[in-house]
């Protein structure tokens, strides 16, 4: 660790100097001497910067083995191991931020370490990271994102950093999307943060999702990030364009979905248009209460018709439509 940090020393003097020649070359464009003398220092940087990053490599690698023994991994805590990693982020070798990145995410299911990183502002340092081509790289940042998300803090700051667009573009990518979807579902659990999906193409992805599962149950994950959307007015008007209602309405009284259920009672919570939506279905919602079967999707139903205080046009306005189920 040691070794580590005295390189991490050396790379900071190194990028000092570099910037130096680099700024007299742009004040003075004409002096062939100085650009020579940056040339040669940029060569001599690179080549530096190679030697440097394999023995990190190899370096971090070793400590990431021993860390294996919990009373190792604590020695390294104390001697700061969180500040060396987060400084490498810095860093364009991906095999170097492959291996920091894993190592990071090991240690960040503890609280301390999670604190430490978050004082360093490791959110953005990973921002850049989520776009990068390599797979491997992204998996691993992804699942790190994932186990700091639980902070609420800082999926606060993965909001703020611009990641949530980046993370529902990826909804759509079959090697990441179930970990895509599992960093918004905890940044949708905060009513701040819910309005903010309305401003991505999220809730159209997960809207065809949910309706490409045929007859099954709808994956708990799925279902549990719809819920928390709908809770938010805007979100639920986005889930509502077209015959979006029509169709979750059919599929949960079809299925007798409590948790899909659930999602259409967020939806009818709003005040406006929204509830109006639901007139053609109230009928529907009524006869789930007579029938025996699943009491958490009765209680759903009795749920949503409880939330439909609409205003009365007249006395036949509950009405059951045949060519709803056609």
């Amino acid at each position: 660790m040691n070794i580590i940090e005295h390189e991490l020393k050396k790379y900071d003097l190194w990028q000092d100097e570099l910037e130096k020649k680099s700024k007299a070359c742009d004040e003075d464009p004409e002096n062939q001497r100085l650009r020579k003398e940056h040339e040669k220092t940029l060569k001599k940087y690179q080549s530096l910067l190679v030697k440097q990053e394999q023995l990190l490599r190899v370096a971090f690698y070793l400590l990431l083995n021993l860390s294996e023994d919990t009373r190792t991994e604590l020695k390294m805590r104390n001697k700061n191991i969180v500040h060396l990693l987060v400084k490498s982020l810095e860093r364009d070798n991906e095999e170097l931020l492959v291996l920091v990145v894993c190592f990071l995410k090991k240690l960040s299911i503890f609280l301390e370490n999670k604190n430490d990183m978050a004082e360093m502002d490791t959110v953005k340092k990973l921002a850049r990271l989520v776009s990068c081509e390599d797979e491997e790289l992204m998996n691993i940042t992804l699942r790190l994102l994932h186990n700091l998300s639980f902070d609420t803090g800082l999926h606060t700051k993965i909001v703020h950093v611009g990641l949530l667009r980046k993370l529902t573009d990826l909804l759509g990518d079959d090697t990441h999307k179930h970990i895509a979807m599992r960093i918004p579902y905890h940044i949708s659990v905060d009513d701040k943060s819910k309005s903010m999906f309305a401003y991505t193409d999220c809730i159209p992805q997960l809207m065809q999702m949910v309706f490409e599962h045929g007859e099954e149950r709808i994956d708990t994950e799925l279902i549990s990030f719809c819920i928390n959307l709908a809770a938010n007015k805007t979100n639920a008007q986005i889930i509502c364009e077209g015959n979006g209602l029509k169709m979750l309405m059919k599929r949960a009284l079809k299925l007798k979905d409590p948790l899909l259920m659930k999602m259409i009672r967020n939806i009818s919570q709003h005040d406006g248009p929204l509830k109006q939506l639901f007139i053609d279905y109230v009928g529907y919602l009524a006869a789930q209460i007579k029938q025996e079967g699943d009491e958490e999707f009765v209680i759903e139903c009795l749920g949503t018709m409880a939330n439909l205080t609409i205003p009365v046009p007249n006395d036949n306005c509950i009405t059951d439509h045949i060519s709803f189920f056609q």
